[in-house]
């Protein structure tokens, strides 16, 4: 991922904590927690944008990431936190010997899938490692006719369908599908790549969240990708959340 070879840590705090897809993502994942707590994982973790959160509801969390430098920036924001309830490491989440069978009531699998080759891996780590009747929630970019220059340089490999996700979680009992992203999200997506195409310019995550427009601008969108989520029922949105139960 591009923005992760930044030399400075913060543009990459601004992206995952302010970036308003990602904002309205982690906020329908909250709206779709088990209740009562319990054991949870974070695969893939980023800077802790889920996990906290996890932790702030009740759970004692468990995250993982496979780039090093990303799982030292949150274990210095924990700390920074006093959070005692996330423990983060490194590790591959495609390698059977990380998993811990029948172990989690939750796993949050958030933004992580498309950037992985062989990701149905993955899936059969997250299936074991959840006790039965354990939840998964999955978030995974929508619609592979919207791939574009963001995919590329945000290092995904694919966009999802609906059709693969649902074959991807047959193992499971009960599966609930929701797409957002439509209108305003799109929208602002199709802008941004319009301004490229006329100026000639070069998309970089690096030096777009180093401006402070960005930053202003993020906070001022955000109210409006909530308000995608009434637009669900079209399937015609940029993100995809999956929940489901074993």
């Amino acid at each position: 991922m591009e923005i992760y070879h930044s030399q400075a840590d913060q543009p990459i705090l601004d992206w995952q904590w302010l970036e308003p897809g990602l904002r309205n993502i982690t906020a329908i994942i909250l709206r779709h927690l088990p209740s009562g707590g319990g054991k949870a994982l974070d695969v893939g973790h980023g800077t802790g944008r889920v996990t906290f959160q996890l932790a702030a509801r009740g759970f004692q969390v468990d995250a993982v990431d496979v780039e090093p430098r990303i799982v030292e920036l949150a274990k210095r924001l924990a700390a920074a936190r006093h959070e005692s309830d996330c423990y983060f490491r490194v590790g591959d989440f495609r390698d059977p010997e990380v998993v811990v069978p029948d172990h989690y009531d939750l796993v949050v699998c958030s933004e992580v899938l498309e950037h992985v080759v062989d990701y149905e891996s993955i899936y059969e780590n997250i299936y074991r490692s959840l006790k039965p009747g354990g939840r998964v929630i999955i978030t995974v970019p929508y619609d592979p006719k919207k791939f574009s220059v963001l995919d590329s340089y945000n290092g995904h490999v694919r966009r999802f369908s609906y059709s693969q996700v649902m074959n991807d979680l047959r193992p499971y009992r009960s599966k609930k599908i929701i797409i957002t992203g439509f209108p305003f999200y799109q929208l602002l997506c199709r802008a941004y790549l319009l301004k490229l195409s006329l100026t000639g310019g070069q998309h970089s995550n690096e030096e777009l969240w180093t401006k402070r427009s960005t930053r202003v601008i993020a906070r001022m969108i955000y109210p409006l990708c909530r308000f995608d989520n009434f637009f669900a029922f079209t399937c015609l949105g940029t993100n995809l959340i999956a929940i489901a139960e074993k």
